[in-house]
Order: C-alpha cells, then structure tokens, then sequence
C-alpha cells in the first residue's frame, strides 16, 4: 500500500476479506489485537489471515 489507510478503513476492508473467506467479521470471532497489526503496517488481509489462524487455535 503506497499510503496508509485510516484504522476504520483498513478494519473494514479487514471484515470484508473475513466475510469473503468464512462467512463472519470481526465482531463475530475472538478478541483479536487488530490495532496492533494496523499499526505494524500489516495489509487488512494479513491481518484477518492472522486473525483467522488465531480463531482457529482458540
């Protein structure tokens, strides 16, 4: 990404790819540090693959 979306943009194209992928956003799995993936520079799909993966350890 050339520029960095705002938190609430790039959360919502995180719950986006959720949906695509497995049919739930966000709100729907375990509390999950997004914050800290958003401000590592983490693209909202490798945020909610890693959220995915921490759902299924879970």
């Amino acid at each position: 990404m050339s520029k960095k979306l705002a938190y609430d943009q790039w959360k919502k194209k995180v719950d986006d790819w959720l949906y695509r992928k497995i049919g739930f956003t966000s709100e729907c799995l375990p509390d999950f540090c997004y914050r800290d993936c958003w401000d590592a520079g983490d693209s909202p799909s490798e945020a909610a693959e890693a959220a995915f993966e921490y759902m299924q350890e879970y």
